[in-house]
């Protein structure tokens, strides 16, 4: 078995216990402060430093050796490059990684992993959450080509502590639709879940989202100067583990004017990274007021509401496929409905804020190519979420939890993308600009939700999900540790055995 991305300490315990029933793991990638905890429960498996990995380097931190470029690879050049370059924007805020480079490190990391499968031939390859940091990705892609068993889990983010089991999130979660279904009488907890999406905004916000505001409003008061202080304090306390530090809160961010395997060497794990980072802080702050400048308050009328989702991040890439470049929905969405409609487009909050800046890849050039789509309105970003979906026919997105509350608030919902929630009455898969076109002319304004069943998909989470959590739980996230270790060690176990993933979980 290899574990990719398992940097949760609750994957050491659920090692364990699978490597009590004959399940042994033979390679694990990981944050850097997990590989302590690893070797000392599985001393003969190999680490993998994530870092290393992002940088297209082997677990030792080298160059690495590969194999022949087979027709797995060349499967996944063909079918996935875009998807690829695409999510190395979020190594590039500065925006001068270049193709040759983009392609090369993909190059590397297709031949890497390929070696690695061949040597390890696994059994099964578990990701805690659907891949998209690239490596784990391009991993993934193999995998598929070559027929080996991968396994998967996602929040089902509106309702915690519950999680999908998956073997691809292409294929979803056997579990949930099987539940979704069936006509569930709901509980009182899945009824309190359907209210909170019906009531204000600030009461309905997903545990992360709660969490990731509360870490954007601190680096708000700390502003510019906050950022200046940071800097001083690594140049005056540099025994501090800085490199540990400052890697982890940029997820591998990419020194302007160097190669992404040679950024976070020497002073840039210190002073310069802080002093790029003011720089980006100082793009993104204008970019934010161009945003501004562009956004209109005059939303009247039929309209699709589309909330873009924060980028580069999994919600939107790459289980958005060709549609993460959300560009294409909204220019497909505007020839597509009938006319006298708009469409309202509102960028993700979190684009805009210091502490989300390392993962900001929009431009200029994105919001003026918005704003030219005939059609469109740019939302203020202080808008109420809630009262947009209100206002508008329908909602559009490449997988935020905005088309559950858009259902749950008696709107239509059309989804780009392979979000966990894709079962669910009220939403709309949608694949191709003429598969949209198609569904507009046969539904346009007409379709009318019934509330029982969005709470019946409610009820059916927790029939079909499982108490617990793959990735790493947000502050307060309600999960019991022992439950969590039991779920996933046997969901690991149905799946290297063959059988159904929840087969012997109780919700």
């Amino acid at each position: 078995m290899i574990l990719v991305e398992a940097s949760a300490p609750h994957w050491v315990e659920v090692a364990n216990r699978l490597e009590g029933k004959g399940a042994r793991t033979v390679y694990w990638t990981a944050w850097k402060h997990s590989r302590d905890a690893v070797w000392g429960a599985f001393p003969n498996t190999v680490f993998h430093d994530t870092i290393h990995a992002k940088r297209g380097l082997d677990a030792q931190g080298r160059e690495p050796a590969g194999t022949r470029f087979d027709a797995a690879c060349e499967k996944a050049w063909r079918e996935d490059a875009q998807v690829v370059y695409d999510q190395m924007n979020r190594f590039d805020h500065s925006r001068d990684m270049s193709l040759v480079e983009r392609s090369t490190l993909f190059y590397r990391m297709l031949v890497f992993w390929r070696r690695i499968v061949a040597e390890h031939a696994p059994d099964l390859v578990v990701f805690p959450a659907p891949p998209h940091v690239v490596y784990d990705y391009v991993l993934l892609c193999l995998c598929r080509n070559l027929g080996v068993p991968t396994l998967m889990f996602e929040e089902a983010t509106i309702y915690p502590p519950y999680c999908l089991a998956m073997r691809d999130f292409r294929e979803g979660s056997p579990g949930l639709a099987a539940s979704a279904r069936r006509t569930n009488a709901p509980s009182e907890e899945s009824l309190a879940i359907a209210r909170r999406l019906r009531g204000a905004y600030r009461e309905a916000k997903p545990a992360r989202e709660v969490v990731a505001h509360a870490a954007r409003d601190e680096a708000l008061k700390e502003g510019l100067a906050g950022l200046v202080n940071r800097k001083n304090t690594v140049e005056i306390e540099e025994s501090r583990g800085r490199d540990l530090e400052i890697v982890n809160q940029s997820s591998l961010y990419k020194e302007q004017g160097q190669t992404l395997r040679d950024s976070f060497k020497g002073e840039f794990a210190g002073t310069r990274y802080y002093k790029q980072l003011i720089r980006e802080w100082k793009v993104t702050r204008r970019l934010n007021e161009q945003y501004d400048s562009l956004a209109s308050r005059d939303l009247e009328g039929p309209a699709v509401y589309v909330p873009l989702a924060g980028q580069p991040e999994r919600t939107s890439n790459p289980q958005a496929d060709l549609y993460a470049n959300q560009l294409l929905m909204v220019n497909a969405l505007a020839h597509a409905v009938p006319p006298g409609w708009s469409v309202w487009v509102k960028e993700h909050p979190n684009q805009f804020h210091p502490q989300f800046a390392v993962n900001m890849c929009r431009s200029e050039e994105y919001y003026l190519a918005l704003a030219s789509i005939p059609g469109v309105r740019i939302v203020p970003i202080d808008s109420d979420p809630f009262e947009t979906i209100d206002k508008a026919t329908m909602i559009a997105t490449t997988g935020g939890t905005s088309a559950l509350e858009a259902v749950a608030r008696g709107k239509p919902a059309l989804l780009f993308g392979d979000a966990w929630y894709r079962d669910c009455p009220g939403v709309h898969r949608i694949r191709s600009a003429g598969e949209l076109a198609g569904w507009m002319a046969r539904h346009g304004e007409h379709l009318v939700l019934d509330p029982a069943a969005f709470e019946s998909y409610v009820e059916s989470i927790r029939a079909g999900c499982f108490r617990g959590l793959g990735d790493y739980p947000p502050d307060g996230y309600p999960m019991d540790a022992e439950e969590n270790h039991a779920n996933l060690a046997r969901v690991v176990e149905n799946a290297l055995a063959g059988r159904e993933l929840l087969e012997g979980i109780g919700s």
